[in-house]
């Protein structure tokens, strides 16, 4: 009774290689899912500082050690791909679920979209909307 009356299907979609050339794997229904139907649920990771997901060069320190040269990135987690966040903003939000990461994230091709749930007396918490990052950052 409370599964159907709260639960939400996470077989809606099953990761399968694309049939885009060179695309990878991709998300794909297992059923019809109505235009602004539950693709999957997923909880939110936030991420406070997007500069934790840069790659640095490395050097010797004067001891002999290699450390990292902290004014040399040289690349970026490959997590930055399934992240969504402002370009103005240090804060990133990771949807964390199974198969969730195949969904399509490119920018302007897209089928699908992420939207905030109404149901917020399940798993969320309604009133971090409103918080600054400071105040996230402090939540992990």
């Amino acid at each position: 009774e409370y599964l159907e009356e709260h639960g939400k299907c996470v077989d809606n979609i099953v990761p399968q290689q694309s049939t885009i050339p060179h695309a990878g794997r991709g998300a794909f229904a297992t059923r019809v899912i109505p235009k602004g139907g539950l693709v999957a649920p997923a909880p939110l990771v936030h991420i406070a500082d997007k500069s934790k997901a840069n790659m640095y060069a490395t050097k010797k320190s004067p001891n002999g050690n290699i450390t990292r040269d902290e004014e040399k990135v040289v690349h970026k987690q490959i997590i930055l791909n399934y992240c969504f966040g402002h370009p103005n903003s240090t804060l990133l939000l990771f949807p964390y679920s199974s198969n969730v990461v195949y969904i399509n994230h490119h920018s302007t091709e897209y089928n699908a979209k992420v939207r905030w749930t109404n149901d917020f007396n399940s798993f969320h918490h309604k009133d971090w909307l409103e918080k600054s990052v400071d105040f996230l950052e402090d939540q992990w």
